[in-house]
């Protein structure tokens, strides 16, 4: 196995064909290209990594990920303090929080702020459980419902806390007339309560 050094050597050497600088870029083969290699790179020094790639702002960013399993959090963690210093470049641990605002659809299934509602519960040790509440016209597959919930939940929390701080995910769907369940809460409202309690137990 290749040693973290390995891979951000390999990156410093080739990230340059990584940058995406038009639209195009994103989906053109040489770009998939590099992307894979990068992904064979991270399989060869932290099996079971995911690399993920983006743009903010006038830099790239390379997410290194433990696509939620948490026994691999300290590799991602070991990776990430051996990365160096690269112009352009930020090299961040774990999928971060995206805008509570935004949407995704996955299998023809939107979810965002106006269909989403989340609720909390006081897990047994210390953490939270929480009950994901999709509102939707379709009948939703158990597996497609729970493939939502962990996409929404991460992009909502961040990767290291829906795996560090929530206890239970329960997914639960809702039909368009259904009233919503008491002390559910949008995203946004939502991220306030579960950083307002966590900040709680820490005084």
């Amino acid at each position: 196995m290749a040693n973290d050094q390995t891979f951000w050597d390999w990156f410093t050497s080739h990230g340059n064909k990584l940058v995406i600088d038009t639209p195009e870029r994103f989906s053109s083969p040489e770009w998939r290209a590099s992307f894979d290699a990068l992904q064979d790179q991270l399989s060869k020094t932290s099996p079971g990594l995911i690399a993920e790639m983006g743009v903010d702002g006038n830099e790239m960013q390379l997410v290194i990920s433990a696509g939620g399993d948490i026994e691999k959090f300290e590799a991602v963690i070991d990776l990430i303090d051996a990365a160096p210093e690269v112009a352009g470049w930020q090299i961040v641990p774990f999928r971060q929080r995206k805008p509570s605002d935004s949407t995704i659809v996955m299998g023809g299934v939107e979810a965002g702020p106006e269909n989403i509602r989340i609720a909390f519960e006081e897990g047994e040790d210390g953490g939270l459980d929480v009950w994901f509440i999709l509102r939707s016209e379709s009948q939703i597959a158990d597996d497609h419902l729970h493939a939502i919930t962990l996409t929404k939940l991460t992009h909502i929390f961040g990767e290291f806390d829906v795996e560090t701080k929530i206890e239970a995910i329960s997914p639960q769907l809702l039909s368009p007339d259904d009233p919503w369940p008491e002390d559910s809460y949008p995203p946004a409202e939502a991220v306030e309560v579960f950083d307002d309690y966590f900040e709680e137990q820490e005084d």
